[in-house]
């Protein structure tokens, strides 16, 4: 076959390579503090998985999990009529390729290369495999992609091989795409994944509607990007009877620790809280085969690989079918290596022509130029009449909203960005405070989460109500600010929220800002960072006025203004006089005109319910012009 090895769990794991060394955060960071959390929480998830002991108790989970899975992406439309059309054909030797385009929604059409066997050869109808690209910016044209649907075609199988949105004809984004277009599905309660999804699904429909490919045997396979659509396809999709992710199946803790997480679909909300981590997408369609072919020096640790699917065999044998979980491992780097080609196609062959004979890739396979490849005319579906972008698609779901009255604001701001009530905290060391005149340094510690901060005290008070001032540059950033009011008498917290000066931690900065990272951790768990700043806040307040302070107001600048927003609307008690500065864009622009925005700075589904200006006008007189 080639130098991949097929691991059986027979085998001991032999350690060919070496992965990345996982970066280690600093301590009483924000990201420290989150990885305790998860690593909690994947606990929890352990315990609920080893209870499994028989086929009622999987099944249960299953669907459990699949129905989670689905209300936190959003859900899916209806179906749609394809529109399908074949716009060109190209020959090769052993195989033809078909030029395809297809609506997987009205006016958002999907760019595809159908690579047919010869049927001489073998006559059809043939089994059909879709191919999910990763993220190449030329989509189906990239080389490792064109080999493997050619691989496939010459083994006696179809494969159709799309372009993702913002990759290939479908835009030039690729990851960076990928994550704007998340952001405003975070705000409508969706996720990019359930785009791809979709198309996902929509692919196969295109299969099935040929009358050359065999209805009931169908494959999914990709790599990287592709092997997560991969994973969440053999997860959803009843209709896959084998499926082959290369280059992404590991363990959620140990991606949060080595790379952090990755892009906007790759992150589920909620799902760490609820119990699904990278083994289930294999499990939860158990026994349905599935291969999961793996580089022992990938970015996604090779170790939470074979955890993963060590977990998946122990669930197939409840339902005594552990040779159809499998593992491939290939010593090398992130990649849809030839080894790992040949073995997924093989997987195919195994399972849907009932051929298990080892495959290798020819080098005469002929590479067809992008120009060449491309279904529209320009190379971009934009040119054709009516097409409507991603975001444009997700504010469907406007539609399906329940904009809060007024009275209802304050509980639609707990639930959306998951605020609690009675939230405290404590100081750690010494508690005592400054002398008039003095500005002293203090942390407070909420729930283990250290929040560093400064308390300026006045030299001669004035009666005034204390303040609070949170800047998201970082407390010696409002020095100047929290002294002025020291200056008129007032007793003044300069306080980092969490992630933000001392607590900040540009490690695996992923998404280019300082807390890109880990707000995809806490939405991971369910929460939002705007959420748990909030709580900062409120529980600081409630701090100050147990020390007999009286009711502090705010001044919030920069990104601690939707924070300080939610806070103010959550509790009317916590906070006089509400001043917001420097506030970034709105979120109706994000949504409206996808612009760039912070992850950190938005809630799961929150514009369904509320817009920031709903918030705003809440406070009223509250809010300083």
């Amino acid at each position: 076959m080639s130098q991949a090895i097929i691991v059986s769990f027979a085998l001991s794991w032999a350690a060919v390579g070496a992965e990345p060394a996982p970066i280690e955060p600093k301590a009483d960071s924000l990201k420290s503090w989150l990885l305790a959390r998860i690593d909690a929480a994947d606990k929890v998830r352990s315990t609920r998985v080893d209870s499994i002991k028989t086929a009622e108790a999987l099944q249960l989970r299953q669907k459990e999990l699949r129905k989670a899975f689905v209300g936190a992406i959003g859900g899916f439309p209806e179906r749609t009529p394809l529109n399908s059309q074949v716009l060109g054909v190209i020959r090769r030797d052993g195989y033809r390729i078909e030029k395809i385009l297809f609506e997987s929604r009205p006016g958002f059409h999907v760019t595809a290369a159908l690579f047919l066997p010869e049927s001489g050869r073998f006559p059809a109808p043939w089994p059909g495999v879709a191919i999910a690209c990763g993220h190449s910016i030329n989509g189906k044209a990239m080389e490792a992609y064109q080999r493997g649907s050619a691989l496939t075609a010459l083994n006696g199988m179809a494969a159709l091989i799309f372009d993702p949105i913002e990759q290939g004809e479908r835009g030039r984004g690729s990851t960076r795409g990928h994550n704007a277009i998340g952001l405003p599905a975070t705000l409508l309660g969706a996720n990019t994944a359930q785009i791809e999804i979709w198309d996902g699904m929509r692919a196969i429909d295109y299969l099935q509607s040929r009358q050359d490919i065999r209805k009931d045997q169908i494959g999914f396979m990709g790599n990287s990007g592709g092997g997560t659509q991969t994973a969440y396809m053999m997860a959803l999709e009843d209709r896959i009877k084998a499926a082959a992710p290369a280059c992404y199946i590991t363990k959620l803790p140990r991606v949060a620790r080595a790379i952090g997480p990755q892009d906007a679909e790759q992150n589920i909300f909620g799902q760490l809280k609820w119990g699904m981590d990278h083994p289930d997408y294999i499990s939860m369609r158990a026994p349905s085969p599935v291969l999961v072919a793996a580089a022992i020096q990938d970015f996604f640790p090779i170790a939470g690989a074979r955890e993963a699917v060590g977990e998946a065999r122990g669930l197939f044998a409840i339902l005594g079918k552990t040779e159809q979980v499998s593992m491939m491992e290939h010593d090398d780097k992130h990649g849809w290596a030839k080894p790992m080609r040949e073995a997924s196609v093989r997987w195919m062959a195994k399972w849907l022509r009932g051929v298990d004979a080892p495959v290798s890739e020819p080098d005469s396979i002929v590479l067809i130029e992008e120009r060449e490849l491309q279904v529209t005319r320009t190379g971009h579906v934009s040119e054709l009449p009516g097409e409507r972008t991603a975001v444009e698609v997700l504010k469907d779901r406007l539609k399906t909203g329940r904009p809060s009255p007024p009275g209802e604001l304050p509980l639609a701001v707990r639930q959306v960005a998951g605020i609690r009530e009675g939230v405290s905290v404590s100081v750690r060391g010494d508690s005592a405070m400054p002398m008039k005149g003095q500005t002293i340094r203090l942390v407070l510690d909420r729930e283990g989460m250290p929040l560093p901060a400064l308390v300026h005290a006045p030299a001669a008070p004035s009666g005034m109500p204390p303040v609070i001032v949170a800047h998201s540059e970082g407390k010696e950033k409002a020095r100047a600010l929290a002294e002025r009011f020291q200056s008129e008498g007032r007793w003044v917290l300069n306080i980092d929220l969490r992630g933000f000066g001392e607590t900040m931690n540009k490690l695996n900065n992923f998404y280019g800002d300082s807390d890109g990272s880990d707000s995809f951790l806490v939405y991971l768990l369910g929460e939002s960072l705007v959420g748990q700043r909030a709580e900062d806040l409120l529980a600081a307040s409630a701090w100050i006025q147990a020390g007999g302070r009286g009711k502090p107001d705010i001044v919030a600048v920069g990104w601690t203004t939707t924070p300080a927003l939610h806070a103010a609307v959550a509790d009317s008690s916590a906070f006089g006089m509400v001043s917001l500065l420097e506030a970034p864009r709105d979120w109706t622009e994000v949504v409206d005109k996808a612009l760039p925005h912070r992850y950190s700075d938005v809630a799961h589904g929150a514009i369904l319910r509320y817009r920031l200006e709903d918030l705003r006008k809440f406070l009223g007189s509250r809010l300083a012009r």
